[in-house]
Parts: structure tokens; sequence; C-alpha cells
């Protein structure tokens, strides 16, 4: 069933963002992970991971100034 949903709305992202903004929000998952797992498992952020958090986001944020 998470399968089928995620698949689901994945599809349906495609359909309202297009095919390359829908591929960059990928690059977005190790972010939400970290944080996820610092609320819920109570993990220490590191500095290491805020500057791979910011290289991610940066990185996002320039991908879409350039494919505007």
């Amino acid at each position: 069933m998470p399968t089928m949903l995620c698949f689901v709305l994945w599809n349906r992202a495609v359909g309202i963002l297009g095919t390359v903004r829908t591929t960059n929000l990928l690059y977005s998952q190790p972010f939400f992970t970290m944080l996820v797992a610092a609320i819920v498992l109570r993990e220490r952020i590191t500095w290491m991971a805020i500057a791979g958090a910011v290289l991610i986001v940066l990185g996002m944020v320039l991908f879409e100034r350039n494919h505007r």
C-alpha cells in the first residue's frame, strides 16, 4: 500500500510540476531524513550534516533558478 501511494503521488507531482522539477525534489530527501531523525530518534545533527544540508538546498535553489 505505501509503495502504491508513493507512485500515485509521484505521478501526480510529475503532472503538476513537470519531470525536471519533480526529480529535483528527490535531492531534498537527505535533508528531510536528517530533520525527522533528529526529531523522532533524537539524533544529533553534526556540523557536517548541516554543511551537507546547506549544499543540498543551495544546489536545489541554483537548479530552480537555471531551469525557469
